[in-house]
């Protein structure tokens, strides 16, 4: 959550940034986030996608088992939790 309110309040003043490509890992974890229909979805995903498109982000998911080894080797930028509200 904490990682969520920051990247809202960063948003201001993001709009005259080019677009860039983030790696977002994610895991299957229902109704939060879940691969369907050839995407990413759920809760988790579509409130990202909102911060991600005011920032000029292109979120490019990858579904991985150990968040914090993704994250130390590169395999993704930020990870993606599931969020409940």
């Amino acid at each position: 959550m904490l990682l969520l309110t920051f990247l809202m309040c960063y948003t201001a003043g993001a709009n005259d940034l080019p677009s860039t490509n983030l790696k977002v890992g994610v895991e299957e974890a229902p109704p939060f986030s879940y691969y369907q229909d050839g995407r990413w979805q759920g809760k988790s995903v579509e409130l990202f996608e909102q911060i991600a498109f005011a920032n000029h982000w292109v979120p490019q998911y990858y579904e991985v088992e150990d968040r914090f080894t993704a994250i130390d080797n590169g395999t993704v930028d930020i990870y993606l939790p599931a969020v409940t509200l």
